[in-house]
């Protein structure tokens, strides 16, 4: 039986009730245990995880942002597909609720299926195959499952995620996740979007 370990990225200072009720209900497998990475700081929180799902000797990381919402199949669905690295469909919180998962166009600029700046403008997620599965480049750590093995494979212990930064104009050029990606591209390893998983991305909107 495979040990999935729940990454729960508690980088905030709430945590949404609809993700507290969607998380009860979603169906687990039988060796699940929770993985909670508490900094404050998103890329530390999810090294938080890897490192303790290593210690667990998990399998796999189910990664589960906390201002998520997640269908009951959702861990069921992304299993059976089997893949190294597999998510769900989610979008931005605000406009242009660009779906946070796309390609490359000439190796660094992060696009949508049209071939444009992918947050700054709206494509329709492709449908893909009979499964709904599409290949991308990139995608979000929001609802997203990793086989163990990527991390061993990409050296993790050595190197750990980072975010990459532009220090000459103090703006993040790579986040963490789009790295992830990219190292697991570049040992052969693919990266897909189940586009029948539709999570939902909360947000508190304040009228003051």
């Amino acid at each position: 039986m495979k040990k999935i370990a729940l990454g729960i990225s508690n980088d905030q200072a709430w945590m949404h009730q609809g993700f507290f009720y969607n998380f009860n209900a979603l169906i687990k497998p039988e060796y699940c245990m929770i993985v909670e990475g508490k900094a404050r700081i998103k890329v530390v929180s999810l090294n938080e995880i890897i490192s303790k799902s290593y210690k667990w000797n998990a399998d796999y990381i189910f990664f589960m942002d906390i201002d998520h919402q997640f269908e009951q199949d959702t861990l069921v669905k992304l299993l059976k597909h089997d893949k190294d690295i597999v998510g769900g469909l989610y979008h931005l919180r605000q406009p242009p609720f660009s779906p946070v998962a796309g390609w490359f166009k000439d190796e660094d600029v992060a696009v949508n299926q049209n071939k444009n700046i992918w947050n700054l403008n709206y494509a329709k997620f492709p449908f893909g195959d009979k499964d709904g599965l599409v290949e991308v480049d990139w995608t979000g750590v929001g609802c997203l499952l990793v086989k163990m093995s990527v991390f061993d494979k990409i050296d993790w212990k050595k190197k750990p995620l980072v975010d990459i930064w532009d220090n000459e104009r103090g703006v993040r050029k790579v986040g963490h996740d789009v790295n992830l990606c990219q190292r697991a591209k570049e040992i052969g390893i693919k990266t897909y979007i189940d586009r029948t998983i539709n999570c939902g991305h909360l947000w508190n909107f304040y009228i003051g």
